[in-house]
């Protein structure tokens, strides 16, 4: 089963997350920190899947945040896509497709995605049925690891 498979067999199991985000040393942001919650497929078909995510992020400082995330994935035959549904679903926010990486067996973002003057990329992997997706952001402000971890 290809690693596109599998995750399309994941999504709709998950149920939670872990979260933790790294600043690098060019970070003006400083989003540091530790979250967790849970995760809540809808509206799934064969070719898209939101994920709704609720949760908590507590910054390095103890700051503690509430934080909330809709996602949509699109099947395509040899990639697939991710939005960012922020402004509901009738508007999403077309971060990236992802296509397989045989070798590293991940899927990787094919083109970065722009928001103002930070640059995003991501890379997913599975291990077990648990979604792996580290968001790096560079940028004038940000300079942000953010390794995400979707269980069941």
């Amino acid at each position: 089963m290809s690693l596109l498979q599998s995750l399309w067999q994941a999504l709709p199991q998950l149920s939670g997350y872990e979260l933790v985000s790294l600043s690098g040393r060019c970070s003006k942001a400083r989003w540091q920190g530790k979250g967790e919650g849970a995760v809540i497929p809808d509206a799934i078909s064969a070719s898209h899947c939101y994920i709704k995510e609720r949760g908590v992020f507590i910054l390095e400082n103890g700051t503690e945040l509430e934080s909330h995330n809709e996602w949509l994935w699109q099947k395509l035959p040899d990639r697939v896509r991710l939005f960012h549904v922020r402004r509901g679903r009738d508007s999403p926010v077309e971060l990236f497709e992802l296509h397989e990486d045989v070798d590293s067996n991940t899927l990787r973002s094919i083109s970065p995605h722009l928001c103002g003057e930070d640059v995003y990329e991501a890379t997913v992997w599975l291990i077990n049925t648990n979604v792996h997706i580290r968001w790096c952001i560079s940028g004038k402000v940000k300079d942000e690891q953010l390794n995400y971890c979707y269980h069941r």
